[in-house]
This record gives C-alpha cells, structure tokens and sequence, in this order.
C-alpha cells in the first residue's frame, strides 16, 4: 500500500480509466444512474486500496490500519440484548476498542462502512441486504448475533434447538401432557425454529400434540389469551416465547385454579408469576466476549471459527 501522499478522487479516476462521478458513485456506494461494471468496480477498488484512499478524517487512520474503535449498527435498538453493553465495552478494552453505536436508516450505506470508520461490526438483526453487501465490497470486517446469518462462520447463535427440547424434558419431568405455546413475532427467525423443534419432538417425550397460541391473529393478546387457557383445562404446561407482561393476570388466576408447568424466556417474567416457574435466559457476560472475541479475529485476518452456539441458562 502506497501511504507517501493523499491521493484524490480525480486521480484514482485517471488510474482506473473512469470518469470521477464513477469514482464517486463507486465509493459512496449511492444508487444513482451511473452504470459500471463489476470489473470497473474491481479495479477502482484495487486503485483505492493501493494508495490507502478513504474519505476526511478516515486517512490517517487507515494509514494506521486501524481504528481502535468497534460498531454495533442497527436499526432497532431494541434488537440489541440490553444488558450486554458494559460486557462487549469491558472485553474491548481488553483489545484497546472502544464501543460506537450507529443507527441504521433505510436506503442509506452506514458512515462507519461508506467511511471505513471502525475496525469491525456486530449486527444484531436482520439488515437490509444491501448494507451487507456493502460490508463484503468495502472487506469490512463483521460478526452476525442472534440473527438469521446463524450458519455462517462469523455467527454466533442461540441454540434455540437445545431450548426446545430441554421446555419440553421440562414438562415433562413435571409430569405435564398438554402444553401450549406461545409464540412470539414471526418476524424473529428463533420463532419458527421453536415451533419445527415442538412439532418434530412432542412424541418422543410422550407429550400431546400441542396447541400454538400466535398472538399476531389478535389486536388484544391478553383477552384472547385468557379466552384461550381458561377454556381449556386440558392445558398443563404453558411456554412463553413472547416476553409480554399481557399474560401474567391470565396464568395467576389458571394457577391458582389447577396445577400448571410454565416456562418462560428473557427478562425473568415467569419467575415474578409464581415461584417454580422456569427462566431460561441468554448468559450476557459470556455473549459480549465471544462476540468481541470472534470480531477481533475477523479483524486480525484469522479464519472465523464459527458459527458459534451460546446455550440458554435456566433458572
């Protein structure tokens, strides 16, 4: 890499053979009527590369080759696992990092990639495509959590499998034969996977075929719900995938009316309905420095050894 002298916009488009406004559209990554080719696209690159061009401030670091700096991007803030931040600041340290936030907005190509701004990048839900891609042109280093990139080999995943059959061993163990289920948004890829797990094993722990509770066919979850479990008195084991409060007057009153098994995930809701109840949560602590681990040997050019499982606790 050539680091001697700041090269111009003008001048890459000189060594490449395009016009400047290619340059730009290339490197702004923009959709605009400027047409180029995957070859033209490849040789700017090489250009941009070779004499270590990145847009204001970005320079000098890049002259650097690094930051000192990690990016979580993302566009639902509420995606992100809330009590995991001072885990990934506190293992950054540990690699001289410090922690940036940015929000995604539809359309747009994040500064921290158009700008080459960070050293690497977690993502915690599903982006849009275009932005990944964005990723792979600019070679920015990152890591997938929790998202439906679960195969990849810089992913970390939640073993939503295990999860499954360890609910229904739950249920089981408790003596239980006809659970339901609560599902949470069919917009979450761990959903749909919890439901193909329940159908696939509820014979082989000698349970009842299931009834699936998807809130999404309602506007008021919690009457419908309550419809649902107090008309049923077959019902002996409820898990809560959906983490909402909505449920909880409901499940006292069936509780206190029958014997019941619950199960539910996040924040520790089924633990505040009734004392046995089961929690399974996501160890936050563990999650941050594997994720900061995995981003840093992306970023050191190592092979990712993922895709990584991080099993459920319960309490």
């Amino acid at each position: 890499m050539i680091m001697n002298r700041k090269v111009k916009i003008s001048e890459i488009a000189r060594l490449s053979g395009v016009s400047a406004p290619v340059v730009s559209c290339i490197l702004g990554n923009r959709k605009t009527s400027t047409r180029y080719s995957e070859k033209t696209y490849g040789r700017v690159m090489e250009i941009v590369e070779r004499y270590g061009y990145r847009p204001n401030r970005t320079s000098r670091n890049l002259s650097r080759q690094k930051h000192g700096s990690i990016t979580i991007l993302y566009s639902d803030f509420y995606q992100i696992p809330l009590n995991i931040f001072n885990f990934i600041l506190n293992q950054a340290e540990n690699y001289g990092q410090i922690l940036n936030l940015e929000h995604v907005r539809k359309g747009t190509v994040p500064n921290c990639i158009r700008e080459n701004a960070t050293d690497g990048i977690m993502i915690f839900e599903d982006l849009e495509e275009s932005i990944i891609s964005s990723l792979d042109n600019f070679r920015i280093p990152h890591v997938h959590i929790n998202n439906s990139r679960r195969y990849l080999p810089n992913s970390i995943t939640y073993d939503e499998e295990g999860l499954a059959a360890s609910v229904l061993e739950k249920f089981v163990k408790s003596g239980r034969k006809n659970p339901l289920f609560v599902l949470g948004s069919p917009v979450f890829y761990w959903n749909d996977i919890r439901k193909k797990t329940f159908l696939e094993k509820f014979k082989s722990y000698g349970l009842n075929e299931p009834v699936f509770f998807d809130f999404t066919e309602y506007q008021d979850k919690a009457s419908a719900f309550e419809h649902l479990i107090a008309g049923d008195k077959s019902i002996d084991a409820v898990f809560l995938g959906d983490d909402s409060m909505d449920y909880r007057k409901s499940l006292d009153l069936e509780m206190n009316r029958r014997e019941m098994t619950v199960a539910s995930i996040g924040s520790g809701f089924s633990t505040y309905v009734c004392h046995g109840c089961q929690c399974y949560e996501i160890d936050q602590q563990n999650l941050g420095a594997m994720a900061v681990d995995l981003l840093n040997r992306v970023i050191s050019g190592s092979a990712p050894n993922g895709p990584l499982r991080i099993t459920y606790n319960n309490k």
